[in-house]
This record gives C-alpha cells, structure tokens and sequence, in this order.
C-alpha cells in the first residue's frame, strides 16, 4: 500500500448546467482489481468523503443512496498521488430518494 497520502477526496461539485445539491451519508466503496472491497465509507454532511492508504493501480470507485441511481468511476491512482472523484447520483424513476430529489 502506498502512503496516508494517496486516496480520493470528493468535494461536491454539480455537473455543469446541473444544479445538483451535496448528499449526505451516501455509501462510496472504492474496488481494487477483480472486484474486491477494499474501503467503504460515507459522506458526511456536506456531501464529502476522503479516503486513504490505498494501493497504487486501476480502482473503481462507487457511490450509491437509497433512491438514487449508484455511479461507478475507474481511475489509475499512483503512488502519492490524491485523485478527486465526483458524482452525480440522478433520482432513480418512480423512487422518493432519501433527502428529496437530486434536482431542484
């Protein structure tokens, strides 16, 4: 595993032309090669997370709410290295996600 340094960090930024709004305790599990779990977390009030210690290599990262569609981001993350990892997690059709709809 690489240094505390290396890890993602996700500050909420709405997609351009999208007024999106930060999403409290959403589940974000980063994946290591094959698959496998390697740290969860959840955001927190602002819509925030950071995380790491992990490996150098290809990761996915998922962000997932009840009610909201999960997103799913792959990115290289080398050593050292902090990568930001945005999402946007659109309603799913017919659900009353948690916290209201993603846009006003």
């Amino acid at each position: 595993m690489t240094g505390s340094r290396a890890g993602f960090r996700a500050p909420p930024r709405p997609e351009p032309g999208l007024r999106g709004r930060p999403v409290p305790r959403a589940l974000v599990t980063v994946l290591g090669p094959g698959g496998r779990r390697l740290v969860s977390t959840l955001t927190d009030a602002r819509g925030e997370y950071a995380v790491t210690g992990l490996p150098e290599g290809y990761l996915s990262v998922v962000a997932a709410v009840p009610g909201r569609q999960p997103a799913v981001r792959q990115t290289l993350l080398g050593s050292g290295e902090v990568v930001r990892a945005d999402f946007l997690l659109r309603d799913r059709p017919g659900a009353v996600p948690a916290g209201g709809p993603a846009r006003d």
